[in-house]
């Protein structure tokens, strides 16, 4: 992926293959909160902006898994009964 493909880019999954063989976990989970920040308006609530604040917070050591496992149990049950409980792990 070339530079200019970079900055043009509207997919994150060419840019996620591009970084995953060479990004620290620290990287890997800031460019997810990135992705989360270019669709902020779209996220459902509060709760959801407040995750991936935290999720932000733990990538740079300044909040802990419980936290973050909390935050986590909190979007899923707020969601409503259609949606499918996710696997994505928060953390650790």
């Amino acid at each position: 992926m070339t530079e200019a493909e970079w900055l043009t880019s509207t997919n994150p999954y060419p840019m996620l293959d591009f970084v995953r063989s060479w990004a620290s976990d620290r990287k890997l989970r800031l460019f997810a909160c990135g992705c989360c920040r270019w669709i902020w308006p779209l996220l459902p609530s509060e709760l959801e902006r407040k995750a991936v604040t935290l999720s932000e917070q733990f990538a740079d050591g300044l909040t802990d898994c419980e936290t973050l496992g909390i935050a986590s149990s909190a979007v899923e049950e707020s969601h409503n009964a259609g949606y499918e409980k996710s696997d994505m792990t928060w953390c650790c």
